[in-house]
């Protein structure tokens, strides 16, 4: 859920911030392609993200524990020497300085958060539009 959510926001805006993780930027070549940076500099919440889950019909506590959850994972995976393939978007590597780079359209190498690989953990946080619950699935691609 939270994948797509930054995937939709990002095709009109230039910026989303997930708190305590990064931000997405998005920037236009002169050639007018649109090309999605991250920066893990910016980390401060600016409400955005919370507010996009608010509107999708989880209330303000359990946004911010979807925010959270999303960012531990996220943490962990690339914490254990993974990568975390954002379903759909790309993926999330972490450079040996410890700084995140993001890769547009990666495909599913490496650990998968909303959505889908056949193994791995799945585990209920949050609300999910049509199913109620917020299903992240993780693989750590280290031979399950």
């Amino acid at each position: 859920m939270i994948v797509e959510i930054i995937y939709n926001y990002l095709q009109a805006n230039k910026r989303l911030v997930v708190p305590n993780l990064g931000a997405f930027i998005v920037k236009q070549s002169k050639e007018g392609e649109h090309k999605v940076l991250f920066s893990n500099l910016v980390k401060n919440d600016d409400g955005v993200l919370r507010k996009l889950l608010v509107e999708k019909g989880v209330n303000e506590l359990e946004a911010a524990g979807v925010i959270d959850r999303f960012v531990f994972e996220v943490n962990h995976r690339l914490d254990n020497g993974g990568v975390c393939a954002l379903e759909g978007f790309g993926a999330l590597k972490r450079a040996s300085n410890g700084s995140m780079s993001f890769v547009e359209n990666e495909g599913a190498h490496g650990d998968v958060l909303d959505g889908g690989l056949p193994l791995g953990i799945i585990i209920g946080v949050g609300r999910n539009i049509n199913s109620n619950s917020l299903l992240i699935q993780c693989h750590s691609g280290k031979g399950h």
